[in-house]
């Protein structure tokens, strides 16, 4: 196979400044490459972005470039929430006056106004702005399923508020699909987070493998001294049930997403699980991690006297990471994710996960990385809850998850894929000339149209990592359903 020596530069794009899963994934697929030995340029829509990414990665050698876009105005930023397509358009501009761009080599060693060989797009609808610029194109897809109909029902479904917030946001996911059909048309391979989303687009005729975004954890001794939380040790069995001077602890318990009120996130549901967990001979610490808290004000203070409640608000990435890392759970009681970030930080910090039966923790939760709960009732939460607190953390948990999710195994992973790009495509593409007439526009799997294991908006983490944006505001960073 192929390694990375094959593809000797990459551009990774595009960062526009937020803490959201998508930009996310951009900065995290350039540090993985980088470290594997890619030539890596990353862009930025902002000057503003740019500084802000070199800042944070001052040892790293990928080059950032920005797009030289200005920030908008709150009321651009508005519409580019509101319509995506007017967000897409600004950054194809900035693309087409950057890349197009000649003598910009000083910048380091991406040579703008030649070809790349591969290009990597966080948002598939750039594909097509992009595609005169590289040589193979590869675009990540979120949204399951990819299918009109079941796009639609999967955000009126799960969006709360008043009639008038629904009928945009559903109207806004129209935008969603038809900026990701585009792209997956125009893009050498796809790249789906699980099979489930991988399968469907295969059975629509578009080339797609899975590879899940790669993630990292900060592994800071010194944001592990500001958690505030006791010292644990997990002994052999990898259960937390002495301290170090050897009083028994409580069961901690952790909640962490942008916003906890956010309908989406469900967290009331885990509230619910845990007042119906018996008690033990250890009480229980329930910590919710993020914004609005006191959105849940009025269920926390029905809690049994057993159960203690904190709520930190907002952390920094590290004390987040160390707090995960001192809990005997990590509780993700959502409704739907695209991809779960939090999961995967925790398993890659030693920590089980409990989520209900919804896409896409049926592939993500292994056997031994938490439980899902037999159906969507607080009562079976808290059963899951009990499965994974019996079982204890398992002493292995961390080093399984970095050999499925780590940072190095995604870097391979994406090293095999921009090899093959160029013809995997064409092998797809044959497979479905030969496919039933109908078969591109089925939707591929079965349960593709059921709104109930749909993937939705992606984790908004500025609520849950304190750390300020700069001159990301144009409407990109949550611009997902």
């Amino acid at each position: 196979m192929p390694g990375p020596q094959s593809v000797t530069r990459v551009l990774v794009g595009v960062h526009d400044g937020g803490l959201n899963g998508i930009d996310t994934y951009a900065e995290q697929v350039a540090l993985a490459a980088a470290a594997a030995g890619h030539a890596v340029t990353l862009l930025a829509t902002t000057p503003e972005v740019a500084r802000d990414l070199r800042a944070r990665h001052p040892e790293s050698a990928i080059t950032v470039v920005d797009l030289s876009l200005r920030p908008p105005t709150s009321r651009e930023a508005l519409a580019y929430r509101v319509w995506p397509g007017l967000a897409r358009r600004r950054v194809e501009r900035g693309l087409a006056a950057t890349l197009g761009q000649k003598g910009l080599g000083q910048r380091g060693p991406g040579q703008l106004g030649e070809t790349y060989p591969v290009a990597h797009l966080n948002h598939p609808g750039l594909a097509p702005a992009v595609r005169p610029f590289a040589t193979r194109v590869c675009v990540a897809a979120w949204f399951y399923p990819h299918a009109l109909v079941g796009r639609v029902a999967a955000t009126w479904h799960h969006t709360g508020g008043p009639l008038p917030r629904r009928v945009m946001l559903a109207a806004k996911s129209i935008s969603h699909y038809r900026n990701d059909a585009a792209g997956y048309r125009s893009a050498d391979v796809v790249l789906a987070p699980t099979e489930m989303l991988a399968a469907q687009l295969r059975g629509q005729g578009i080339a797609a493998v899975v590879c899940p975004p790669p993630v990292q954890v900060t592994q800071d001794a010194g944001a592990a001294a500001d958690s505030g939380g006791a010292t644990v040790d997990h002994g052999a069995a990898g259960d937390a049930t002495a301290s170090t001077d050897g009083a028994v602890v409580p069961v901690r318990l952790v909640v962490c997403c942008g916003d906890l009120s956010h309908p989406r996130k469900h967290v009331g549901a885990a509230l619910r699980a845990v007042c119906l967990m018996p008690r033990g001979e250890r009480p229980i610490v329930l910590e919710l991690i993020g914004r609005h808290g006191d959105a849940l004000a009025a269920e926390i203070a029905g809690m049994p006297e057993w159960v203690a409640v904190e709520r930190p608000g907002a952390l920094p990435a590290g004390v987040v990471h160390a707090h995960m890392r001192a809990a005997d759970a990590l509780l993700l009681p959502s409704l739907f994710e695209e991809w779960g970030y939090v999961a995967v930080e925790a398993l890659l910090s030693g920590t089980p996960v409990v989520t209900f039966p919804v896409y896409p923790f049926a592939d993500m939760i292994a056997p031994g990385f938490g439980a899902r709960a037999d159906d969507m009732t607080p009562a079976a939460y808290a059963a899951a809850i009990q499965r994974v607190l019996v079982d204890g953390r398992p002493p292995d948990l961390a080093a399984r998850a970095n050999e499925r999710f780590g940072a190095a195994a995604t870097a391979r992973r994406l090293a095999s894929v921009w090899s093959e790009a160029s013809t995997a495509g064409a092998r797809v593409e044959a497979r479905a000339a030969s496919a039933p007439e109908g078969a591109r526009e089925a939707g591929g799997v079965d349960g593709a149209g059921e709104s109930e294991s749909a993937a939705g908006e992606t984790a908004e983490r500025a609520g849950v990592y304190g750390r300020a944006t700069k001159g990301g505001r144009g409407g990109w960073g949550r611009m997902r359903n």
